[in-house]
């Protein structure tokens, strides 16, 4: 079995940029009272954390009758701008979440985060910082 830091290929931030990264992004909202998420605009649930030099992604979930609206783009570029401002690497597993009528299908999932600027880097997905 390879292990999932081994596979972390171009890069690691300091754990202090990422804490502080995770923090100001879980600002942006309120704690989710039913789970370790934090849910921003409402209706956007985004669980984030700290993994191996990165902001890890482990979930962003929008309820089905709020999709197609927006919101998790929204959200998903607050967090990218947060982690290019602290200068942080990001990284997530691109695997859709649901039962088959709401799960966003895992191509459409792969195109939302490559929009971002997140590359499949030997079975996951990362995002470097931009820098300005």
């Amino acid at each position: 079995m390879i292990k999932l830091s081994k596979l972390l290929e171009y890069g690691k931030s300091d754990r202090d940029s990422v804490i502080a990264a995770i923090n100001e992004i879980r600002s942006l909202g309120y704690k989710n009272p039913f789970d370790n998420s934090t849910i921003i605009n409402n209706y956007v649930s985004v669980e984030i954390g700290y993994f191996d030099g990165h902001l890890w992604v482990s979930s962003i979930y929008t309820p089905a009758e709020y999709r197609h609206r927006g919101l998790a783009k929204d959200v998903m570029t607050k967090m990218c701008d947060i982690a290019d401002k602290h200068g942080v690497y990001m990284g997530l597993n691109a695997i859709p979440f649901g039962d088959k009528k709401n799960a966003l299908n895992k191509t459409k999932l792969i195109k939302f985060y490559k929009s971002f600027g997140f590359k499949p880097v030997s079975g996951i997905y990362e995002r470097a910082p931009k820098t300005y």
